[in-house]
């Protein structure tokens, strides 16, 4: 009950944060600037969080939020946020697939963020973050509506730059620790 309080605050907070200040932020960098595919190499080209191969879709999904179109990031990142913690977890030697009925199939996204490990990895904070966008019901669930097609278009623009930022905030983490 107590986590589950914890997220909806957290899921309020994120609500307050996207009017208060990356939407805002983002329109400034939309008038100062053009923001381009290129402009974003430095996040993505060589980002350990990243699994080979899904670089173009990273890229696209921030460049899409860039200009202020949700539809891709959500859609894209509610998925490729699950495979860079499958990529840390996998980094970390942790298993992410489990044996099940005579079968090995992979881990849901569910279980993979309660992994104690994943913590040491991503830190806690960040952690929680993921659990509150992604999975938890009392949080956005956002994977999960996502891929049963539940947002409706006000969801999608309302939602699309929490997890945009969100996305940025564990890609940048990663970038700053590899450049130290």
């Amino acid at each position: 009950a107590l986590f589950a309080r914890a997220c909806l605050e957290a899921t309020k907070s994120y609500q307050r944060q996207a009017v208060v200040y990356w939407i805002p932020a983002l329109k400034i960098i939309q008038a100062r600037f053009e923001p381009k595919l290129a402009d974003l190499y430095w996040l993505i080209s060589g980002n350990s969080l990243i699994p080979p191969g899904h670089e173009g879709q990273f890229r696209d999904a921030i460049q899409f939020g860039l200009c202020d179109s949700w539809i891709l990031p959500v859609y894209t990142l509610s998925a490729q946020l699950e495979a860079t913690v499958r990529r840390a977890l996998k980094s970390a030697g942790e298993a992410t697939r489990q044996l099940s009925k005579g079968r090995e199939d992979e881990l849901l996204i569910h279980d993979l963020l309660r992994k104690p490990a994943l913590c040491g990895i991503l830190g806690k904070d960040l952690v929680f973050h993921l659990r509150c966008v992604l999975t938890e019901k009392a949080g956005l669930n956002l994977r999960n509506d996502a891929a049963h097609g539940l947002l409706d278009d006000a969801q999608v623009n309302q939602y699309g730059v929490i997890i945009w930022a969100l996305a940025l905030k564990m890609l940048c983490s990663r970038v700053e620790e590899t450049e130290l």
